[in-house]
């Protein structure tokens, strides 16, 4: 009696084992998955900021010219129906 007590515990330990291995070889394959990224220098980081609030002043005036453009038209068209 007491060697099936054995053979249960050392089957436990195999599928312990079993599960162990197997998290080990799904989580080891998520390290690879990740890039190193390159570095990047405070300079190219300023000088980017840059050239996205320039592009962001070139897109505001244009919002501010084809609002503009659309009160001009609202304008001409109230005095049409006046």
């Amino acid at each position: 009696m007491r060697r099936s007590g054995i053979k249960k515990l050392t089957n436990d330990m195999k599928k312990q084992t079993y599960l162990l291995f197997l998290a080990l070889f799904l989580f080891s394959q998520s390290i690879y998955a990740v890039e190193v990224a390159p570095r990047i220098s405070d300079r190219e980081i300023i000088e980017s900021l840059a050239e996205l609030k320039a592009g962001q002043k070139v897109i505001n005036e244009r919002f501010d010219s084809i609002d503009k453009r659309f009160e001009k038209q609202n304008q001409t068209m109230n005095q049409r129906f006046e």
